[in-house]
């Protein structure tokens, strides 16, 4: 998911540095990546009660990557500043970025869920409750799971060729009570919500 970026080159340490690498052209949100970079002092007018950390990428020598012109994006998104940790920070250290490849399922419910299931229409006509997400995992109330898109090929191709579609989201909670709900993804938002509301 595409978050704030502030910088050009160099960026503020409240930019986001998947985004920042976006930007710069070094991955994408579709397949994420690894990149290394390098925190230093920044310019005096970014400093931010007493600090003006930025950072920087380098390449596989450990040479700053300057950026090219023609890869700057605008992401215009609101987002409240984060606060930089008062611990020394490492010189560098390599971040993963897996934006657009995992679904964050969140049980909100007061019960644990037990087993989930998200249909495409097809399936859902054909009754097909072959792909059981948990596979034995329990959710419990107030946590959430992640899933691997990945790991469920059928999810990851609806979700890449018809992006705007809808899903039957459909649980199971401890006692066997059923949940149900339509999602509307997008790839800006892999994320399903479950509560109380979502109960049959």
């Amino acid at each position: 998911m595409a978050k704030p970026v502030y910088g050009f080159g160099g960026f503020d340490w409240d930019s986001s540095i998947g985004s920042a690498a976006v930007q710069m052209g070094l991955l994408t949100y579709e397949d994420g990546g690894a990149v290394t970079i390098l925190i230093k002092e920044g310019p005096e007018h970014i400093k931010y009660e007493g600090w003006n950390t930025s950072f920087v990428f380098l390449d596989a020598e450990g040479t700053i990557i300057k950026p090219d012109e023609s890869t700057i994006l605008f992401i215009d998104i609101h987002d409240e500043p984060f606060q930089p940790s008062r611990n020394p920070a490492p010189t560098h250290f390599t971040v993963s970025n897996q934006t657009g490849t995992t679904l964050s399922v969140t049980n909100e419910c007061e019960y644990d869920i037990v087993e989930l299931y998200i249909l495409t229409p097809k399936m859902e006509e054909e009754l097909d409750y072959s792909k059981e997400l948990l596979q034995g995992q329990v959710l419990a109330s107030g946590e959430s799971v992640p899933i691997k898109l990945t790991t469920w090929p059928y999810l990851q191709s609806f979700l890449e060729i018809e992006e705007m579609g809808i899903l039957s989201v459909e649980a199971y909670d401890e006692d066997g009570y059923p949940l149900f709900q339509y999602w509307l993804p997008g790839k800006e938002n892999l994320q399903i919500v479950l509560s109380d509301w979502d109960y049959l």
